[in-house]
């Protein structure tokens, strides 16, 4: 099989990483749209645009038979319009994991929902939580932290981290949700941020919904080397393929 995944910069690379660990013998492209990058200063309207275009390209010219929108802003926005839009091709959306820290933590528990600003205003995001009482709470969007991870900035990224942390002195987190797919790739500092918190990375979701799908015994093996394309012109990026190397 040859799976596609889209995301506006390399969140999308904590996703690969598992499904790639999961499941070895798929082919996958990766769609980086750094053109349009960040994601959460654009309108629904245009995300459900860029989304259908990424879609065609990943599908005609890519052959991919089921694409991941890697990407929680993109799925938030857009799954259900590319579902749609292309019904031969199975598409998974990335969600994040309240439910399973729910369940893990316990009714007792106080727990930060950190994500992009859009995701956190969604009102898809609000309704994951209003079916999960017990738990307290808490959601911050941060489109720094995004642009800084993106960018590459230790620095920053400790920086955005301290703020966040210390913007809730008198709450201590028993778990972080990580509702944006960029924050996996800074886990340890994260760790680092909130050492008695247990950390939730949405990659978990998309692996098992990609093994309900693929056959258990491969009927042939693909390419382990993924390829990686950037927008405008979708071409290949031998400068994405270094990056996503570099965090393995």
């Amino acid at each position: 099989m040859i799976i596609g995944l889209i995301d506006s910069g390399i969140g999308g690379f904590s996703i690969l990483r598992a499904t790639q660990k999961a499941l070895p013998h798929h082919m996958y492209v990766y769609l980086a749209d750094q053109a349009n990058f960040p994601y959460s200063q654009r309108s629904t309207k245009n995300l459900i645009e860029l989304a259908k275009e990424h879609a065609r390209v990943l599908i005609e010219k890519h052959n991919c038979s089921l694409i991941v929108l890697a990407c929680n802003t993109l799925s938030v926005a857009a799954l259900a319009a590319v579902r749609t839009a292309f019904p031969d091709t199975r598409f998974i959306g990335t969600v994040p994991p309240v439910n399973v820290a729910a369940k893990s933590l316990g009714n007792d528990a106080n727990i930060l929902v950190l994500s992009s600003e859009r995701t956190a205003k969604s009102e898809y995001l609000q309704q994951l939580l209003e079916n999960l009482s017990g738990p307290n709470w808490e959601i911050l969007g941060s489109t720094d932290l995004v642009e800084a991870i993106e960018a590459g900035d230790a620095a920053k990224v400790k920086q955005v981290l301290t703020a966040i942390r210390d913007s809730y002195p008198k709450i201590t987190f028993s778990g972080i949700v990580l509702g944006c797919t960029h924050f996996p790739l800074v886990a340890n500092e994260m760790q680092e941020t909130w050492p008695d918190a247990e950390l939730f990375s949405p990659s978990d979701g998309v692996v098992k919904q990609l093994k309900q799908i693929s056959p258990v015994e491969p009927t042939e093996q693909l390419s382990s080397t993924p390829l990686f394309l950037t927008t405008p012109d979708y071409s290949s990026s031998l400068q994405l393929e270094k990056r996503y190397h570099a965090t393995l």
